[in-house]
């Protein structure tokens, strides 16, 4: 038990060390449009929670919400295990059952590039609301519109070609804002606004490194990976060289409003 224990706390200071600084921009646009459709009271499906940072957001700004917090990932939940004014489900929507009273609006921040069948489980989150039910949704941009993992993959390719590409990393599935306009529409909802986001914040090339080598599959599994696992310090040295001092991080992204 104490290692698993320990491993758990692990990830969790992993997630929350490397990830939720970058999500928080794009959760607190999430959690904006989502509080401004529920108003103080209603009931929520945090949809992909991880440590809950949007259920958080959610119920600091209207304590009456009544929170299911869905992920396929227990430990990242367990943040929430002191957070006694939500639900915890261990899953994906597929987990939920039909005979739960549907919810008011759901809530997905950057999850749905990273879902095998997105329509399919949007098809399934539309089951899930009450009849004029709102989804609010958020992506990342195009891989060029996010300045690290643009400079990563420029310092990569200069010296392994055929190692990187863009569409490598799901973040950027839905990058151009009709591909995720028609996925939504795909699975049954209709889209009723589009909103830009975008976070700017300044952070040195080697700590941008230390983060993107902590997200990025980097020297998992074979082909690309591999070699580029293999030249990791050879590609360290690139980027570094390239960008050895402060800069700006930028990112984009979009948040779509849809009613089921």
């Amino acid at each position: 038990m104490p290692t698993v224990s320990r491993t758990m706390n692990d990830a969790l200071r992993s997630y929350k060390r490397h990830i939720v600084p970058f999500a928080r921009p794009f959760a607190e646009s999430t959690s904006r449009r989502a509080a401004r459709a529920l108003g103080r009271g209603g009931r929520v499906l945090d949809h992909g929670a991880g440590t809950g940072l949007v259920t958080s957001l959610l119920l600091r700004g209207a304590p009456d919400l009544q929170v299911v917090a869905l992920d396929p990932n227990a430990e990242l939940l367990s943040a929430l295990n002191d957070e006694g004014r939500c639900e915890r489900v261990v899953g994906t929507a597929a987990a939920l059952h039909r005979d739960r009273p549907p919810f008011d609006t759901v809530v997905s921040n950057l999850v749905l590039p990273f879902c095998p069948d997105a329509a399919s489980d949007l098809a399934q989150l539309r089951q899930l609301t009450a009849g004029g039910g709102t989804l609010v949704a958020t992506t990342l941009g195009a891989a060029a519109d996010v300045t690290p993992f643009h400079r990563f993959w420029s310092a990569t390719q200069s010296l392994i070609p055929q190692a990187w590409e863009p569409t490598c990393y799901p973040h950027h599935r839905f990058g151009e804002v009709d591909s995720f306009v028609g996925e939504i529409t795909s699975g049954g909802w209709t889209v009723r606004s589009v909103h830009a986001v975008r976070a700017v914040r300044r952070i040195s090339a080697p700590n941008a490194w230390t983060w993107l080598s902590s997200v990025l599959p980097v020297g998992e599994g074979d082909g690309y990976r591999a070699m580029l696992d293999h030249e990791r310090e050879a590609v360290r040295a690139e980027f570094l060289g390239r960008w050895s001092a402060e800069f700006r991080w930028v990112s984009a992204g979009w948040t779509v409003v849809a009613t089921s």
